[in-house]
């Protein structure tokens, strides 16, 4: 399932299609008990108080797909605009399911049931909530491993030293709070910047960071779906989000992106 923010798609994914159909949805947790990468994940959806969902962590369940006693379709093979699946009991979808189109219908439930409290003795969610908050996100420690190197898109300084000068001529007043799995690095990166920031250190607190990043007024975000969802669940009507305009190396992200974001 990936990391928090690919966790998130794929829970919008199956949540869509349990209310499409009024059945129930499993999600399979399985490989969260096994180290199957070189890259640690956790589960997080349990987090999520709002979230009532049902998890499955059998190995029956893929003895079941090898035998084709369930039926297992993956993101490259769904089409939505035939909504033949939707009506597909006893189906295995595996995948990421970066799509905003397959859950849009479902908007305000699944955005209710995402919804976390801010902890408001935080440190730093003071100075959020008091300033014209900006959050940026620079993803750099599994972005740089010659696997994911290879899929997403490199952003540059260019592209966050860009996007300073967008927001700031968008809104008053903007006070920047950064945020990355590499803060030193970070720091390195910006280094030439003169403006209103602040580096937020919750020591690799990822639900942390999530929580503040979506408090923040406005998102800078990365090619990352952690930092995309945080912009997709931040409340404020008003938000100015910008977002690179390449998220992949080899294709676009029509899909991903809501029509008011910014692109660069």
């Amino acid at each position: 399932m990936g990391g928090l923010g690919n966790q998130l798609f794929q829970y919008a994914f199956g949540r869509a299609i349990s209310l499409k159909n009024s059945i129930p949805v499993y999600f399979d947790i399985t490989d969260y008990s096994r180290s199957t990468t070189n890259i640690k994940r956790d589960f997080e959806l349990a987090k999520f108080p709002n979230i009532k969902a049902k998890y499955i962590n059998s190995a029956f369940l893929r003895s079941a797909i090898r035998l084709k006693l369930i039926k297992k379709i993956t993101d490259s093979e769904y089409d939505i605009s035939k909504k033949k699946y939707y009506s597909v009991k006893l189906t295995y979808f595996s995948g990421y399911w970066q799509n905003l189109h397959y859950f849009q219908d479902f908007e305000a439930t699944i955005r209710k049931e995402l919804d976390i409290p801010v902890l408001i003795n935080n440190q730093y969610f003071q100075q959020i909530s008091q300033k014209n908050s900006v959050s940026m996100h620079i993803r750099l420690s599994d972005y740089l491993l010659p696997d994911n190197a290879s899929i997403y898109k490199q952003l540059t300084s260019k592209y966050y030293i860009d996007s300073f000068d967008l927001i700031r001529s968008k809104i008053e007043n903007p006070s920047f709070f950064i945020f990355s799995d590499d803060i030193e690095q970070a720091k390195q990166i910006l280094k030439d910047v003169k403006e209103d920031i602040t580096y937020i250190d919750n020591n690799h607190n990822t639900f942390e960071d999530f929580r503040l990043m979506k408090a923040c007024k406005h998102n800078i975000i990365a090619n990352s779906t952690f930092s995309w969802w945080t912009a997709w669940l931040n409340q404020n009507n008003e938000k100015v989000v910008i977002v690179p305009k390449q998220w992949y190396t080899y294709n676009d992200v029509t899909n991903i992106y809501p029509e008011d974001w910014v692109l660069i």
